[in-house]
């Protein structure tokens, strides 16, 4: 079970470079692939939560169990609510809300991310 979770983790870790690599280009095909990457993403999160269920269910004595659901929630949380506030379709770089949503929401993803690397190594 830790060898699945590593690999969701790694999975993980290459979308949010991919979105933060997104972040940097202006071509047309920009917003179709960003609303695919955030679906990917929800998918992912998704993913990490059943994984990390069968992992609890075998380590039943798991100090980190409440602590993961705390995090996955407020990841979850923080992605629903900037793709809520921030449609593909309204994104504008230059706006600085924008950015500092993007950003706040990315460095939870990653803090979740080496949490995760972390507490299921």
């Amino acid at each position: 079970m830790k060898a699945r979770m590593s690999a969701e983790l790694d999975a993980f870790g290459v979308l949010l470079r991919k979105l933060s690599e997104i972040s940097r280009r202006d071509d047309a095909g920009r917003r179709m692939d960003l609303v695919n990457l955030r679906r990917e993403l929800a998918l992912r999160i998704g993913t990490i939560g059943t994984t990390a269920q069968g992992f609890f269910k075998l380590e039943t004595s798991h100090p980190s169990e409440n602590e993961f659901r705390q995090r996955l929630s407020s990841v979850r949380h923080a992605v629903a609510m900037h793709q809520a506030s921030w449609p593909a379709v309204a994104i504008n770089e230059a706006d600085s809300d924008y950015n500092r949503s993007a950003s706040s929401v990315r460095e939870g993803n990653l803090a979740f991310l080496n949490w995760c690397r972390e507490t299921f190594r």
